[in-house]
C-alpha cells in the first residue's frame, strides 16, 4: 500500500464498520464514521475537526516522510533526479566551481509527451490539437530561509492535486527531518503541477536551496556522495522519471567565482540564484516561520528583490509574490486564516517601520530619488513585486485547516501565474517550453560570465529568434540592424533611409508577380506586412527615449587628466539613458544598460504607428509610384519589364543604399541573412564569395543563365560601386520539376566507416566516375556520420578521401593514448559521467580536417556547381527538450514550424552578419557523444553535445521536415529516395528476440507514413555483424571495411544503385491541346537530365547507357487506372552527342492522356525488365502540374502575417509636400543609407513633433554605488 492511501481494512473505532464514510479527530485521534461522530461526548473547547479519513492519512503521509532513517535515504535517492541547476563545488581551489543544469525540464515534458500519447491513441485529431498548441510552462519560485518548511509546502500542493493519473506518479521533494539540525537539500529542485501538466498552461515548482544555511553541507549532499563510493544497483526509478539517464548534467565553469565569499553556498543562494529565477519566475513564493520575525524576512526580501531586479534589462512583468508564514498556532484569531484579511492586516502593522527600519529607510530613499513616492513599506514591496499576497499555513494538527490554506495558496498562485501568462501575452514576450529553455539557457551562459552586468532579455530575443523570410521580417532585420548606428538616430530616420529600398523591392515583386491594378491598390497589398514591421519594431526593439544628463560624480572626475577637461567642454556632464524597450518597460521604469534604475516613469518615445504610420507608408508609397514611373520609361524604350524593374532597383536603389564610400555604414556589412538582401522577399538560395545571400529569383535576374541549371553571378548586386569586386559564382538552381533525394548517415562511432564502404559500394556499381554528391540533394546526419556529411558536402571529400580523413580521425581521437587518466585519489573520480577521451584532441583534428575559420555557410571548396548546392543538416543535441540543427542554408522558418510540430528540434540561430558556426564546430557539437567528449560550448546555444537517445526516427523525421521547409514540391508529395545508412546491428544468438533500438525507430517511421507513399522510395541499410565493436574500437576499423561487401547483398546494391541513376532524370511539360476527335489529351514532355551539360558526368550517363545492364533503355509513362503504356527510346544519336559534345537533349514527345488532371507515372526500363521512377514521380502532368510551373515570389514571402486589427490607409494627394518632394526623383545621395542626415529640411527626420525628453540634475547617479568604468562605458 502507498503511503497516504487508506486500508480497506480500517473500519469504525466504535461500531466496527466499514461501509459507512470515515473521519478523524485530530485531537483524539479517533477514526470513527459518520454516525458514531454524533454519539460521542461534547469536546472541550479545543478545537476536534472532523477531517475526512483519506485527507488525513494523505497530510500524515507527507510529515512522516522524514521519520524513518532507512526511508529517508531512499527518498533522498529518488529526489535526486529532481535536481534541475546548482553549483559543483567538488573542485580544486586553483579551479572555477562549475554550473551543473541536467535535463530535468525536459523529462518533464518529455513525460508529458508520452502522457498525452498514451492517452490518445487513436484520436488524430487530438493530436492534432496538441501539435498546434505547444505548452506555456510558468514557473512558480519557493525561497526563504533553511528549515522554513519550503519543501513540506511543495509536498502539499502535489499531493492535493490529483492530475490525470495517481499521485504516486508524481516525484514530490523530501520534507527536512525535525531531529536534524543539517539543512536537507541542495540547489535548485524541479517538480511539475499535477493537474496543469496535460494543460496548455503548465505550473512548475522550483524548490530553492535554504538562505542562511551557511557552509555545512546539506544532508542530502552527504548521502548522495556515500551512494556514488557505494557500486551502483539496478532499481527501479519513479514513473516520472523518463530514463534512468536523467540525471545527466552539464557543466558550465562560473569564471567570477574565485574568492572564498564569492565560492560560499551563502553567496550562491542570495546573489546567483534569484539573479536566475527571479527574471523567469511568474510567481514568488517565501516561505517563513516565526510570525514574530517577520521584519527580518521582509529585509531579505527587499534584499532578494533588489538583486534581482537590477541584474536584467527588459525584464517584461514583475513576480507575484506570496509570503507564507509557516506553522501558524491553531489558536490564530479565525480572520486571519482568510488572504485578504491577513493581507491588509500584515501591511497596516508595518505601516510607520519605512522610515524608522534602516533598511527599509535606505531602499525607500533610493526610489524617492528615482521619482517613486513611497509612503508605506506595501509601496516600497511594489516597486519589485507586481502584487503581494500574504497567507497562513497552520501545523498539520488541523489537518481540515491545514488543507483549506493549501488550496488557497494553490488558487493564489493559479491566480499569480496566469496574471503573469497574461502580461506576457500582451507584450509579445510568452515563452513556450522550448523558448523558455533557450531564454534560461542564455541566463545561465550570461551570469556564469558575469554577475555584475545585467541579463538582457531583448538581446537575447535577437539570439534565439529565427527571422522567417516574410516581407516584414526583412525589413524589421533591416531597422534592427541599424539602431546601434553611433549616435543614435531617430527611428523615424530609419524608416526613411529604408523606405526607398522597400519601394523597391515592392516593385521588383510586383512586376515579378504581374499584378495588375492602380499604385495605390497594387501598394495596399503590402500595408499589412510594412504594419507589421513597424508594430514589431516599436513594441519589442526600439529603446525608451528617456535620458537624463547630469554631472560627473567626483569617483569618475578622478580618472580624467586636467587637459582632458579643457580640451572636452561636455566632459563636466554624462548621460543616462535608458535601454529598455517598450515590451520590458513597465516593469521598473528607465534602467540603465549596467542595470541599474535610474528614474521612474513609462515607456517614452518620438515614434510610434499610432502617431508615425501614415508618414511612413506616404514616404514609401511615393517612392514607389516614382520607381514605376521610371520602369515605364525603361520599357517603352523596349526593355523588358523585368529586366528593367531588375536594372532600376540594382543601379538606382542599391547602389546608392549599399556604397562603399561610407565604411561605418552598417548595412554595408548585412551578410548571412535569413532573408534576399536583395529584394528582402523570399529566403535565400546561394551565399556568394562576398557574404550576401541572394534568393533564387534575384539569382536568375542579376546573373547569366549558362544551360538550363546554371546561373553565373558576375557580380553581386549590392556591391556594383564597390572597389573590390567579388569573386565570379556559378549556382546550380534544382530544377522545379524534380524531386528530391535524401541521404541519412546514423552515428557509430568508428563504425561509420560501414557508412562509407556501403556509398563505394553503390559507387562502384556505376562505374566509379559518378560522386555521390550528384545523387542527393540534402544529407542528414549525426555524430560520427555527421562529420561525414559535413566533409562531403562543405569539404567535397571524394569517398576514398572520406575514407582516409575518418580512419585518421577515429585512430587519433580514439586512441588509447587519448584516453582520460583519473587522479587516484580525488572526489572528481565519483562522477560517473566523466568524459572518457582528451576533448582537446578532437577540436585539433576536426581543425585540420576542416579549416578552422571556415563557416557552415560558406560555398563548397569544389567548383562543381552540383556539388555546391547539396543541403546538408547537421543535429546535436542541447539542454532544451529539442535537437539542434545546424544547416548550410536559409529557409522559411513560419512554414518549418507548421511541419515540425511533432519533431521537437529547432535551427541554429541565424545571426546577422554571422555565418553560423564554423564547419569544424558543427563537427565538434555532432561528436560531443555524453560519456565520450565533454561537450562543445557554444556562444549562443551554450554545451551542445550527441545524445545516444536521439534516435535514428528523429534523425529522418528530421529530414523530412526539412525537406518539406527547403523544397517547396514536397508540400502534399513524397520525396523521390530517402535513403537511411545505419552503421551494422549485433547478430546476437544468445538473444533471437532481441531488437535493434534503431531498426526498431525506422520501422515505427514507416508505419507512420501515410498509406499513399511507395515504400520502395524508403530504403534502409544496416549490415548484420556477428560482433558488434564498442564505439571507439579503432582495432576493428580494418575488418570492417573488408567484411562490409560479403554483408550486403549484390542485389541490394545493383538496385539501389539503379534507383538513384533513374532519380537523374526529370519531365517538363508544356500546354497542352486536346483532340476533340478522339477525346485525347495531348501533352508535349521533354526528358531531361539533372546534371548540366558540358560536364564530365554527362559523358559518363552515356557510357552508362552503351554498359549491359542499362543498355537499350527506354523511357515508360503510364495513366494511373490505364494499363497501356507508352515508350520513348533513346535516339543513338542522342548517346552519342553526350559523349562527344557533352550535351543531353531528347526530342520532345507528345504524351496522350485520356482524362484531365489524371496521375502519370514515369519510370525508366531497362534491358533486364526492370523499371525505376523518374524523378518527380508519379504526379499530375497538363495545366495542374505545379511542379513545372515557376511560382510567384509572393507565394510565401507574402503570406499575411499574424492577425491584427487592421488599419485603413488612404494615398496622399499628388500635391502634398512629401509627394512633390518625391517626384522629384530618386533622393541623391544625401538619403541613402550610409548618410544619415542631420534635420535635412523637408525630410521625415525634422517632423517629429515630440522632442526626446530631457531632466536636468536628477540626483540617481550619487547615491548609487560607483560603477567600474567598463559599466559606465555602456551606460553613456
Amino acid at each position: 500500500m502507498l503511503e497516504g492511501e487508506v486500508s480497506d481494512h480500517i473500519s469504525c473505532e466504535d461500531c466496527g464498520d466499514e461501509t459507512f464514510r470515515l473521519f478523524r479527530c485530530n485531537i483524539c485521534q479517533y477514526t470513527l464514521c459518520d454516525k458514531c461522530w454524533d454519539r460521542q461526548l461534547v469536546h472541550k473547547k479545543v478545537a476536534h475537526e472532523k477531517t475526512d479519513l483519506r485527507l488525513a492519512c494523505r497530510i500524515d503521509a507527507v510529515f512522516s516522510k522524514s521519520q524513518n532513517a532507512k526511508a529517508l535515504e531512499s527518498l533522498h535517492d529518488a529526489d535526486e533526479a529532481t535536481a534541475w541547476f546548482g553549483i559543483d563545488r567538488d573542485v580544486d581551489d586553483d579551479q572555477p566551481p562549475t554550473l551543473r543544469v541536467s535535463r530535468r525540464y525536459s523529462d518533464i515534458f518529455q513525460m508529458r509527451h508520452r502522457m498525452q500519447s498514451g492517452k490518445f491513441p487513436q484520436s488524430p485529431e487530438s493530436d492534432k490539437d496538441m501539435q498546434e498548441k505547444i505548452p506555456v510552462p510558468s514557473l512558480v519560485s519557493f525561497v526563504g530561509q533553511t528549515g522554513a518548511g519550503k519543501s513540506t509546502i511543495v509536498d502539499l500542493l502535489i499531493q492535493g492535486q490529483t492530475g490525470s493519473g495517481s499521485i504516486a506518479d508524481y516525484c514530490s521533494p523530501v520534507p527536512g527531518s525535525n531531529s536534524e539540525d543539517l539543512p536537507t537539500s541542495e540547489d535548485i529542485h524541479l517538480y511539475v503541477d499535477p493537474s496543469t501538466i496535460e494543460s496548455h498552461h503548465c505550473i512548475l515548482y522550483a524548490d530553492c536551496e535554504g538562505l542562511d544555511a551557511g557552509e555545512r553541507e546539506p544532508f542530502a549532499t552527504a548521502l548522495r556522495k556515500d551512494r556514488q563510493r557505494k557500486p551502483k544497483k539496478q532499481s527501479e526509478a519513479p514513473s516520472e522519471t523518463f530514463s534512468n539517464d536523467s540525471h545527466k548534467s552539464l557543466e558550465r565553469e562560473i569564471s567570477w567565482m574565485k574568492s572564498k565569499t564569492k565560492r560560499s553556498r551563502q553567496f550562491a543562494a542570495g546573489q546567483l540564484y534569484p539573479r536566475i529565477l527571479f527574471s523567469f519566475s511568474d510567481v514568488v513564493v517565501f516561505v517563513h516561520r516565526n510570525s514574530r520575525a517577520v521584519e527580518v524576512v521582509l529585509e531579505r526580501l527587499l534584499e532578494w528583490g533588489s538583486v534581482a531586479v537590477e541584474t536584467t534589462n527588459n525584464q517584461p512583468i514583475l513576480p507575484y509574490a506570496i509570503i507564507v508564514i509557516n506553522a501558524t498556532k491553531f489558536d490564530t484569531q479565525p480572520s486571519l486564516w482568510d488572504v485578504e484579511t491577513s493581507t491588509k492586516l500584515f501591511f497596516e502593522s508595518f505601516a510607520e517601520t519605512v522610515d524608522k527600519n534602516a533598511e527599509f529607510c535606505r531602499h525607500a530613499e533610493l526610489w524617492r530619488k528615482r521619482g517613486k513616492s513611497i509612503v508605506t513599506l506595501e509601496s516600497l514591496m511594489l516597486c519589485y513585486f507586481s502584487s503581494i499576497r500574504v497567507l497562513r499555513i497552520p501545523t498539520n494538527s488541523r489537518p481540515q485547516l491545514l488543507n483549506e490554506q493549501t488550496e488557497k495558496l494553490y488558487a493564489e498562485i493559479r491566480r499569480g501565474s496566469q496574471i503573469g501568462l497574461n502580461q506576457r501575452a500582451d507584450l509579445r514576450m510568452s515563452l513556450d517550453i522550448f523558448e523558455f529553455q533557450a531564454y534560461l539557457n542564455h541566463a545561465f551562459d550570461h551570469f556564469c560570465e558575469t554577475i555584475e552586468l545585467p541579463f538582457d532579455f531583448v538581446r537575447s530575443t535577437l539570439l534565439h529568434t529565427h527571422l522567417s523570410t516574410t516581407f516584414a521580417d526583412g525589413i524589421l532585420a533591416l531597422a534592427i540592424y541599424m539602431i546601434p548606428e553611433n549616435p543614435r538616430k531617430s527611428a523615424l530616420a530609419i524608416f526613411e533611409k529604408l523606405s526607398p529600398l522597400i519601394a523597391s523591392s515592392i516593385m521588383l515583386d510586383t512586376t515579378r508577380s504581374n499584378l495588375k491594378g492602380t499604385p495605390d491598390r497594387i501598394f495596399a497589398q503590402y500595408i499589412s506586412h510594412i504594419d507589421s514591421a513597424l508594430r514589431e519594431f516599436c513594441n519589442r526593439h526600439w529603446p525608451c527615449e528617456y535620458f537624463v544628463r547630469d554631472r560627473i560624480p567626483p569617483h569618475l572626475q578622478a580618472h580624467m587628466n586636467t587637459m582632458d577637461f579643457q580640451r572636452d567642454v561636455r566632459s563636466t556632464s554624462i548621460l543616462l539613458r535608458c535601454v529598455n524597450v517598450r515590451s520590458g518597460h513597465a516593469a521598473k521604469g528607465h534602467q540603465l544598460h549596467d542595470g541599474r534604475i535610474f528614474a521612474r516613469g513609462a515607456y517614452l518615445s518620438s515614434f510610434s504607428v499610432k502617431e508615425n504610420r501614415k508618414q511612413v507608408l506616404d514616404q514609401i508609397y511615393s517612392h514607389f509610384c516614382n520607381l514605376l514611373v521610371k520602369s515605364t520609361q525603361l520599357i517603352q524604350q523596349g526593355t523588358q519589364p523585368l529586366d528593367a524593374a531588375s536594372t532600376i532597383h540594382r543601379d538606382d536603389v542599391l547602389a546608392t543604399r549599399y556604397p562603399p564610400t561610407d565604411m561605418k555604414d552598417r548595412s554595408l556589412w548585412l551578410k548571412y541573412t535569413s532573408f534576399c538582401i536583395c529584394c528582402l522577399l523570399n529566403a535565400p538560395e546561394t551565399t556568394l564569395p562576398c557574404g550576401h545571400m541572394l534568393c533564387r529569383h534575384c539569382v536568375m535576374a542579376f546573373g547569366r543563365e549558362r544551360g538550363r541549371m546554371i546561373v553565373e553571378v558576375l557580380e553581386c548586386p549590392l556591391e556594383t560601386n564597390s572597389y573590390i569586386r567579388c569573386q565570379p559564382r556559378s549556382v546550380y538552381l534544382k530544377p522545379v520539376a524534380a524531386g528530391v533525394r535524401v541521404l541519412a548517415l546514423e552515428d557509430g562511432g568508428i563504425r561509420s566507416i560501414i557508412q562509407v564502404e556501403v556509398l563505394k559500394l553503390i559507387e562502384r556499381e556505376l562505374r566509379g566516375k559518378l560522386p555521390m554528391q550528384c545523387f542527393f540533394d540534402m544529407i542528414v546526419g549525426k555524430g560520427t556520420g555527421g562529420a561525414l556529411a559535413l566533409g562531403i558536402v562543405t569539404q567535397g571529400w571524394t569517398l576514398q578521401a572520406c575514407s582516409e580523413n575518418l580512419c585518421s580521425l577515429f585512430r587519433t581521437v580514439y586512441a588509447p593514448e587519448n584516453a582520460r587518466k583519473l587522479p587516484s585519489v580525488s572526489i572528481r573520480q565519483l562522477k560517473v559521467y566523466h568524459p572518457r577521451y582528451i576533448s582537446r584532441t578532437l577540436d585539433e583534428c576536426l581543425k585540420g580536417l576542416y579549416s578552422p575559420d571556415r563557416k557552415i555557410l560558406d560555398s563548397c571548396h569544389t567548383n562543381h556547381p552540383v556539388d555546391q548546392s547539396t543541403k546538408l543538416v547537421i543535429l546535436a543535441s542541447s539542454a532544451e527538450p529539442s535537437t539542434v540543427v545546424f544547416s548550410n542554408y536559409r529557409r522559411k522558418e513560419a512554414r518549418a514550424r507548421k511541419l515540425s510540430s511533432t519533431v521537437p528540434y529547432i535551427l541554429y540561430p541565424d545571426h546577422i552578419d554571422r555565418g553560423g558556426p564554423n564547419t569544424w564546430e558543427a563537427a565538434r557539437a555532432t561528436m560531443a557523444n555524453v560519456g565520450l567528449f565533454k561537450p562543445f560550448v557554444d556562444s549562443h546555444l551554450g554545451p551542445l553535445y550527441q545524445d545516444s537517445d536521439v534516435s535514428s526516427s528523429n534523425l529522418v523525421s528530421i529530414a523530412e521536415a526539412e525537406c518539406r521547409a527547403v523544397y517547396s514540391c514536397l508540400q502534399d508529395e513524397f520525396p523521390d529516395l530517402v535513403l537511411s545508412l545505419g552503421c551494422g546491428r549485433a547478430n546476437d544468438h544468445d538473444k533471437p528476440h532481441a531488437t535493434d533500438p534503431s531498426q526498431v525507430a525506422w520501422d515505427e517511421y514507416i508505419q507512420s507514413l501515410p498509406g499513399h507513399f511507395p515504400r520502395s522510395s524508403f530504403i534502409r541499410i544496416n549490415p548484420l555483424l556477428d560482433k558488434l565493436p564498442d564505439f571507439g574500437d579503432v582495432t576493428s576499423i580494418t575488418k570492417l571495411q573488408q567484411s562490409v561487401g560479403t554483408l550486403i547483398s549484390p542485389i541490394q546494391i545493383t538496385d539501389l544503385a539503379a534507383q538513384l541513376f533513374a532519380t537523374l532524370f526529370y519531365v517538363e511539360s508544356r500546354t497542352s491541346s486536346y483532340n476533340t476527335n478522339n477525346n485525347e489529351l495531348i501533352i508535349p514532355v521533354r526528358i531531361l537530365c539533372r546534371l548540366p551539360n558540358e560536364t564530365a558526368e554527362i559523358q559518363e550517363i552515356a557510357r552508362l547507357f552503351k554498359q549491359e545492364q542499362y543498355r537499350n533503355a527506354v523511357f515508360v509513362f503510364l495513366e494511373q487506372g490505364s494499363t497501356e503504356e507508352q515508350t520513348f527510346s533513346i535516339p543513338e544519336r542522342s548517346i552519342d552527342d553526350m559523349i562527344t559534345h557533352l550535351w543531353f537533349q531528347i526530342p520532345t514527345y507528345g504524351l496522350v492522356l485520356r482524362q484531365f488532371n489524371v496521375v502519370v507515372y514515369a519510370m525508366l526500363r531497362f534491358e533486364n525488365g526492370n523499371t525505376y521512377s523518374l524523378s518527380g514521380f508519379p504526379r499530375v502532368l497538363g495545366s495542374s502540374d505545379v511542379r513545372s510551373s515557376t511560382a510567384s515570389t509572393r507565394r510565401t514571402a507574402l503570406v499575411d502575417p499574424p492577425k491584427q486589427m487592421r488599419q485603413t490607409w488612404t494615398a496622399p494627394d499628388p500635391r502634398d509636400s512629401v509627394m512633390k518632394e518625391a517626384s522629384l526623383g530618386l533622393p541623391s545621395q544625401e538619403l541613402s543609407l550610409a548618410r544619415f542626415p542631420h534635420q535635412r529640411p523637408g525630410s521625415l527626420a525634422q517632423s517629429n513633433k515630440t522632442p526626446l525628453v530631457e531632466m536636468n540634475a536628477v540626483p540617481s547617479l550619487f547615491e548609487l554605488e560607483a560603477p567600474n568604468e567598463e559599466l559606465m562605458e555602456h551606460g553613456r
